[in-house]
This record gives C-alpha cells, sequence and structure tokens, in this order.
C-alpha cells in the first residue's frame, strides 16, 4: 500500500495505481523472499561449517569462559556440525522437560584472513559426545589453568550444588582440586557427566585486592557426576576442613 500511495502521490493523481500496485507486489514479493531465506536459511549461511583445513584457529565461548581456542579445530567442527544437524534443531524447538539447553558462541579465523561468527542453542545431553570431548580437550583445562595460575589469585570458591554448599579455598587446596578434577574427568568421565545439567560446580577465583583486575576471567563452571570419584572424595574432605568458614558464610547470608 506505501507503494501504491508513493506512485500515485508522485504522479499527482491515481492514473498510475495499476502501475504502483504491481510495484508494490514485486516488492513485497522481494522482501518476503529475503526474510524466507535468511529465516530458513535456505543457502546455507548459518548452517555452513567451515573445512578444518580452511580454519586457523577457532574460539568457542563456552561454560562460562570467554575464549577457549582451538589451533586443532576438528572437536569444534565435530560439535558445529552436530549442532546445525536437523535432530538438535527441532530438539531445541522441542524444550523437552530434563533437556538442558545452553547457548555457544563461535568464532573462526579462517586462513584466508576472513571471520566467521555463529551463536547456537544447543541441548547438551542430545549432544553429549561432542561436548565431552571440549571438556576432555587440553585446551579447556589449559584455559582454566591460564587464568588460575595468575599471581593475583589467593584461592577459589566453589559452589557445590549437589550438596547446596559452598567452600571457600585456599591457593593450595584450589590447585590440589584442579589436579585432581581435570585426572578424574580424562579417567573416568563418559557420557554421564554431561547427560543433565552441566553446571554442577561454579568457580570463582578470589584475588587480592589491590591487584584485582575486573577485565580478567574470574568465573567458571564445571560438570560433576557420580563417576568422578575421586573428586567427590576431595569435595567431600573440603566439607569438613572448611567447617567453620562455611557456617560463617551461611550466618551471614541469614543475617
Amino acid at each position: 500500500m506505501t507503494s501504491v500511495g508513493y506512485g500515485a502521490i508522485s504522479n499527482r493523481g491515481f492514473k498510475t495505481v495499476k502501475k504502483s500496485l504491481i510495484l508494490g507486489a514485486a516488492a513485497s514479493a522481494v522482501i518476503f523472499a529475503v526474510i524466507t531465506v535468511c529465516h530458513f536459511d535456505l543457502f546455507g549461511y548459518e548452517s555452513r561449517v567451515p573445512e578444518n583445513s580452511a580454519v586457523e584457529t577457532v574460539k568457542i565461548r563456552f561454560s562460562g569462559l570467554n575464549s577457549i581456542e582451538f589451533k586443532n579445530p576438528e572437536v569444534i567442527t565435530k560439535l558445529h556440525k552436530a549442532v546445525v544437524d536437523k535432530e538438535n534443531i527441532e530438539r531445541v524447538k522441542e524444550n523437552n522437560d530434563g533437556d538442558n539447553i545452553v547457548i555457544i558462541h563461535l568464532t573462526y579465523t579462517l586462513k584466508n584472513g576472513r571471520e566467521l561468527k555463529r551463536n547456537y542453542n544447543v541441548v547438551t545431553n542430545a549432544l553429549s559426545d561432542e561436548i565431552l570431548s571440549i571438556y576432555k580437550s587440553d585446551e579447556f583445562e589449559n584455559k582454566i589453568r591460564s587464568i588460575s595460575d595468575r599471581k593475583s589469585i589467593v584461592g577459589a570458591n566453589i559452589s557445590y550444588n549437589e550438596k547446596n554448599s559452598y567452600i571457600p579455598l585456599s591457593n593450595e587446596d584450589y590447585q590440589l582440586f584442579l589436579n585432581t578434577y581435570f585426572k578424574d574427568l580424562k579417567v573416568n568421565g563418559d557420557k554421564r557427566l554431561v547427560s543433565g545439567g552441566i553446571y554442577d560446580l561454579n568457580v570463582t577465583l578470589t584475588e587480592n585486592s589491590d591487584s584485582r583486575d575486573y577485565n580478567w576471567e574470574n568465573y567458571y563452571n564445571l560438570p560433576l557426576s557420580d563417576e568422578l570419584t575421586e573428586t567427590k572424595k576431595l569435595l567431600d574432605l573440603f566439607l569438613e576442613k572448611y567447617k567453620a568458614d562455611i557456617e560463617d558464610y551461611d550466618t551471614a547470608l541469614a543475617d
């Protein structure tokens, strides 16, 4: 109708209404076609996964960490292919009870100098093999160790959701936790680890007040399941060791 009105006004009358109707219909068809292509990704723009050989590096924002870089993109492209598969797309739309849906952000740096960015909703329990591969990767562990080894770090606070408890760790005990967790993960971690909610441990790093830099990453999440027996034993020991601190924290919250 806008095209009709414009055509009539610009030609000082309604003698060209028929022509305007045709132009308006054509414009509407073009707009509709563009929307359809974008919505249904008919050209494969959103679903395109780069070939591994074309990728220089790829970064994923995942599990609370802003940027985990993979120089070997195979782990990420495998996940990417599963994410854009029709089965995952339909599963996200269904939003079934018990499904754990998270958002992942991918940034590819291609060898031709271009950058490819994608954001997706992912049902983690439906893609357990691919998600587990990221958790077990050296890149994931190295990322966490890199933010944990800063000189300013003096410890960490762990929210242990299964026990509905909060554990304030010294830096020495935090490093012990990391060593135990990653060893346990690589030996005993299986699909069950990511079959439910993956945010079973919320870790907040603590820093010297004099050197705290809010631009640093200080928060991340880790999955936990009964298969990680050594990790759970250690956490139970920490619950006992830091019992007084935990009680003080609970009292402060109650007040």
